[in-house]
């Protein structure tokens, strides 16, 4: 009790020895900043953040102190409170949602509120296709990590970057750069690994370095908009024709594009076709080629697209 009294004194400007345990806050005439004043003073002196709701929890000095020391002595710390806001960014395009913080900003408040709101935020993403969180501290590629962990669900995994057709860098054992190309080559709007046969169903990115003003624009699409607006007679057309992907991909520094070795992260070929016995993709061996032919269903919501994959692996 001593060390809420004394930071009233601090406060108020009055003996601690004036002030009586069994006094209520509200005969002390504490303003709304005052109390915040005093929940500084008083997580300052207990080492710890002490969440103001709690002062109107515990009305008077002996059962705000006894809370106090509750929360000192046990090894958890006091939760931050959270204070995000949200708000649909283009409303036109009814894309993407955002979580905006306007209090604290750290990793662990994002993490809390991704923990406590995860079914509502998993729906809304798939409600609005697209989720932005801002005012994170968010910084690093394990901050990512860590975030994208916080929304896994049971029947989830982490997927690699094997049989990716991108240039990209390993960050760490889950993250990787989103492409090598220059910044002046312009990407067009895709769904991320459509042509493989497992291909991600969330997709997650972090800017580490802020871009300068009016740079760094990243576009986003709702693929169910795109696919409502494309022609019936051509959806039908896509449907019954099916689609063909043709890559080739060169041996290591034999040519232009993502070698074979770096797709599939080997410099085995006995490797890359376990890899492709494993995901159902039949192949053809010649002397210096391999011919890769991926059949796959992909469900699209509104019918199912037919595939096939050739990949020439020189």
């Amino acid at each position: 009790m001593n060390i809420v009294q004394n930071c009233l004194s601090k406060l108020l400007g009055i003996p601690s020895t004036s002030i009586s345990v069994e006094t209520v806050f509200d005969d002390l005439g504490i303003d709304s900043l005052q109390a915040i004043t005093f929940i500084d003073l008083l997580s300052q002196t207990v080492g710890k953040d002490v969440d103001i709701d709690i002062l109107y929890k515990y009305p008077n000095i002996k059962s705000f102190a006894g809370r106090i020391q509750e929360l000192t002595t046990d090894s958890a710390p006091i939760k931050p409170v959270i204070n995000i806001q949200n708000y649909t960014l283009d409303k036109t395009a009814g894309m993407p949602k955002v979580y905006e913080s306007i209090g604290e900003k750290s990793l662990e408040i994002l993490l809390q509120f991704i923990s406590s709101s995860k079914q509502r935020l998993l729906d809304e993403l798939h409600q609005y296709g697209a989720l932005l969180f801002c005012g994170f501290d968010v910084i690093t590629a394990e901050h990512l990590s860590g975030v994208v962990e916080s929304f896994t669900v049971s029947n989830k995994s982490f997927l690699d970057y094997r049989d990716g057709i991108s240039p990209r860098t390993r960050l760490t054992t889950k993250v990787f750069t989103s492409t090598e190309y220059p910044k002046r080559v312009n990407m067009s709007l895709h769904n991320e690994m459509s042509y493989s046969t497992n291909m991600p169903s969330i997709i997650f990115f972090f800017c580490e370095i802020p871009p300068v003003e009016n740079t760094g624009q990243t576009p986003i699409g709702d693929s169910r908009a795109i696919f409502e607006s494309v022609d019936h007679n051509i959806r039908t057309e896509f449907i019954e024709r099916k689609l063909i992907y043709v890559t080739n991909m060169p041996s290591r520094n034999k040519g232009l594009g993502k070698s074979w070795q770096e797709t599939y992260q080997t410099e085995s070929k006995e490797d890359v076709e376990t890899f492709l016995k494993e995901k159902h993709i039949d192949y053809t061996q010649f002397e210096k080629q391999m011919l890769l032919k991926n059949i796959q269903s992909l469900v699209t919501g509104f019918g199912v697209i037919m595939r096939i994959n050739f990949i020439q692996v020189i």
